[in-house]
């Protein structure tokens, strides 16, 4: 199902890529008269590729000339993409969202480069099960197997670096990519009290991460105006 996700995001960029140049050959000055986005929405196609795996639309508004704001949210549903997604991620639930501050470039060319800062916030839980060694008493202990809730809220700043290619007079497909710090914060509950060892993956909870943030972003837009 993945495999055929991602071939079919790159067949319609080739496809659209395909359209553009046919555009630019018909007309020469066609990319020379592209506007800026006053308004605009956007489907965030590869949002569907990460490990949390979401459906993400964003929405582009004008400050001022050349300056924009662009408003995301998306709703993570529960998908299997890693091999032990099954016991250490399960039920993932939660949302992304960021604002970002986009600057574009004045440009004769066949597309519209932009920078960006942006923050965001993302709100992501899940299910965890493993193996747990609690103590019966003295040289006793005996082993539970329990399935527990993870949150993770993340909170971070990115700057941006990308570009618009026209796929018609409305159409555009946006490719950008990001790098920043974020700081999550991993509480678990429902795990047993006072355990002696708990077995399996070493993944994170019950601790604060600070960390790269890297994100790459592919999306399908429409210029309301």
């Amino acid at each position: 199902m993945l495999r055929l996700f991602v071939l079919g995001v790159l067949g319609l960029g080739l496809t659209f890529s395909s359209l553009a140049q046919n555009v630019y050959r018909l007309d020469s000055s066609y990319h020379a008269d592209q506007p800026v986005p006053e308004l605009a929405v956007h489907w965030v196609a590869t949002q569907n590729l990460g490990h949390f795996s979401t459906h993400m639309l964003s929405f582009e508004h004008r400050l001022v000339d050349r300056i924009n704001l662009e408003h995301s949210l998306g709703i993570i549903y529960d998908r299997n993409v890693i091999e032990d997604d099954d016991i250490y991620f399960e039920r993932k639930r939660g949302f992304k969202s960021a604002v970002k501050v986009k600057f574009y470039d004045k440009s004769d060319r066949s597309f519209q480069p932009f920078y960006g800062v942006e923050a965001f916030f993302n709100h992501r839980m899940f299910e965890r099960t493993r193996t747990f060694e609690l103590a019966c008493g003295t040289d006793c202990s005996y082993f539970e197997r329990r399935t527990y809730d993870i949150e993770n809220n993340t909170l971070g700043l990115r700057v941006n670096a990308g570009l618009t290619s026209p796929l018609s007079d409305r159409l555009y497909i946006e490719l950008e990519g990001a790098m920043g710090i974020q700081y999550s914060n991993l509480t678990s509950t429902g795990k047993p009290d006072d355990f002696l060892t708990q077995y399996g993956r070493l993944y994170a909870e019950d601790e604060t991460i600070t960390n790269y943030a890297i994100n790459m972003n592919i999306k399908l837009a429409y210029r309301i105006k």
